[in-house]
């Protein structure tokens, strides 16, 4: 009985084929050009072997337009009435719609090695350091773009579009983390921002998360073990399967922050992604690949990132880093 294949093994053995994923559940994309189910395979299994963990809470939507909207929907009043036998009062309460704009930019991955690297014969694990280092560096950079995307930027990955903090600091609810403890994280940060939130998301509180950066949240980690802080047993604790809550609520590290603090519902943070756009394709034909001596692959994609309730969203801004 054949050993089953690892995640990192199926998209070593999909990009040593040049795009082609084989697993029977999804198909042949040929010429390196990724439909839905390639690409959300693809998606999936970067997804559970190097994200962090708020990334694989977040939401992720293919749409195939590059511009348009995504739909909201939701009940903002009371629900319930008086009823009497036989009396039909006529109220009919229509839940509230709104839409979300989104727009897609195009992005690009491009990576290259000798072709000495690339003969098997040589290094038989090529294609499984390739491709760890691949989905690593794409994984994390993904995420850096989703947090951190500034239109306005110089750099070239976080130009790609604008990112969740960008939002959030237009939008949402925002703390000023200098205005308490010296800009040193507290408790008074936590309780700010959730204070700050409406009455109608406290009350789904279950599904809200804390986004902490990973220096704040080892920091977090120290006062707690210690405990001979200020911060008592009532507000930061640890909870079941050892995860640290603070209010009650969960903390997730997300190694994009450094000196914010976000809470939100973690599938507020939407990512959007165009599933017919994807392109890894393996070019070792061409005068000036041969000259380089080299293989080059390279993908396009095209993604935005939206918050789909920005009101339903806290930030504190400003922290001193840990």
């Amino acid at each position: 009985m054949s050993k089953a294949k690892s995640n990192v093994e199926m998209i070593a053995e999909m990009i040593q084929r040049s795009g082609v994923i084989t697993s029977e559940d999804v198909g042949d994309p040929g010429a390196g050009l990724w439909g839905p189910e390639q690409f959300g395979a693809l998606w999936k299994l970067v997804s559970e072997d190097t994200l962090h963990p708020w990334a694989r809470m977040q939401d992720t939507v293919f749409k195939r337009p590059h511009t348009g909207n995504l739909n909201r929907i939701g009940f903002g009043n009371r629900i319930i009435e008086s009823a009497e036998e036989g009396v039909d009062t006529g109220n009919l309460l229509k839940p509230d719609h709104s839409k979300v704009p989104y727009s897609m930019k195009k992005g690009r991955v491009a990576f290259g090695d000798t072709f000495e690297a690339d003969d098997q014969s040589i290094d038989p694990d090529y294609n499984g350091k390739l491709v760890g280092g691949f989905t690593e560096a794409f994984a994390r950079s993904y995420q850096e773009l989703a947090w951190l995307g500034d239109e306005t930027s110089t750099d070239k990955t976080l130009k790609v579009n604008n990112g969740w903090i960008k939002i959030l600091m237009a939008g949402s609810n925002k703390v000023n983390g200098q205005d308490d403890n010296g800009g040193d994280i507290s408790p008074d940060h936590f309780y700010r921002a959730f204070r700050a939130l409406p009455k109608a998301v406290k009350q789904r509180r279950k599904k809200l998360k804390w986004g902490i950066s990973v220096d704040h949240y080892n920091l977090l980690e120290e006062f707690l073990t210690g405990r001979a802080t200020g911060w008592g047993d009532t507000i930061l604790r640890r909870g079941k399967d050892d995860i640290m809550t603070v209010l009650g609520i969960e903390l997730v590290e997300v190694p994009s922050l450094t000196t914010q603090l976000v809470l939100t519902d973690p599938k507020n943070t939407t990512n959007v992604m165009h599933p017919r756009k994807f392109r890894l394709k393996k070019i070792d034909k061409g005068l000036e690949v041969e000259m380089a001596d080299i293989v080059v692959w390279v993908g396009f994609f095209r993604s935005d990132f939206i918050i789909r309730e920005v009101e339903a969203a806290s930030i504190v801004y400003d922290l001193n880093e840990a």
